[in-house]
C-alpha cells in the first residue's frame, strides 16, 4: 500500500517524463541542418545548420544571415552578410570582385549585452560574390553575398551561449562594416550553437 507522500512522488514523476521528452523534442526541432554529411576522405562529421536571419530588422541594403558549422572537432560561427551599393556607373569586373572582401584572419568584434568585446577570426580571406541592376533612376545596384566561417574554441562558444549580441564589426579589406541590432540585440546565435556543441 502507498503511503501519501509516494503517490505524489509518483504523479510528479509521471508529469515530468513526458515534459522531459517534449523539451527535448522541440530542441531537437530547432536543430534544422542545411549539411549533415561525412567527409569521406577524412570521415569527419560535416554539419551546416540552416541560415537564419540574424538582424531583428531586415534591411534590404544590409543584413547577414549566420549558421552554426561543424567540421569533425572544429566549430565555426558562420556569418552570410548581404550589402548593397547604391552607384551611378555601370559597375567594372573590378567593382564585381572587390566589393566585399574578408582579408585572411580577418577580424569580427561582436558587442555582447554587458558592453564587453568578444573577438573572432577567420581561418581565409573570402571574396563575395556581387552582381548588380540598373534602376529606373539611371543608379546602379551592386549586391554582395558572401559566407565567411569564424573560428570558435570553448571560451568564445560558452560567452557567446551567456549573451545577447548588440552590434557585429566586420572587418573587410576597406574598412569595417557594421551591422546593429537595436533593443536588447539578438539571441538566435545561442540556438545555432547549441546546435554544435
Amino acid at each position: 500500500m502507498f503511503c501519501r507522500s509516494s503517490v505524489i512522488k509518483v504523479i510528479a514523476l509521471s508529469l515530468a517524463v513526458p515534459l522531459l521528452f517534449s523539451s527535448s523534442g522541440a530542441n531537437a526541432a530547432k536543430c534544422k541542418f542545411q549539411t549533415d554529411t561525412v567527409n569521406v576522405s577524412s570521415g569527419e562529421k560535416i554539419r551546416w545548420t540552416k541560415w537564419d536571419t540574424f538582424t531583428l530588422r531586415i534591411d534590404k541594403d544590409h543584413y547577414v544571415l549566420l549558421s552554426g558549422i561543424s567540421e569533425g572537432d572544429r566549430r565555426f560561427l558562420g556569418l552570410r552578410p548581404h550589402v548593397r551599393k547604391l552607384q551611378p556607373d555601370r559597375p567594372t569586373k573590378t567593382d564585381l570582385d572587390s566589393a566585399l572582401v574578408i582579408p585572411e584572419a580577418g577580424k569580427l568584434s561582436i558587442l555582447l549585452s554587458d558592453d564587453s568585446v568578444l573577438e573572432l577570426h577567420t581561418d581565409k580571406g573570402t571574396i563575395g560574390d556581387s552582381d548588380f541592376e540598373l534602376f529606373k533612376s539611371g543608379k546602379y545596384s551592386l549586391n554582395t553575398d558572401a559566407i565567411i566561417k569564424y573560428s570558435l574554441n570553448s571560451y568564445t562558444m560558452k560567452t557567446m551561449a551567456a549573451q545577447r549580441i548588440k552590434q557585429l564589426k566586420l572587418e573587410t579589406v576597406d574598412g569595417n562594416i557594421d551591422f546593429e541590432f537595436g533593443g536588447k540585440g539578438s539571441s538566435k546565435h545561442k540556438e545555432k550553437l547549441a546546435c554544435i556543441q
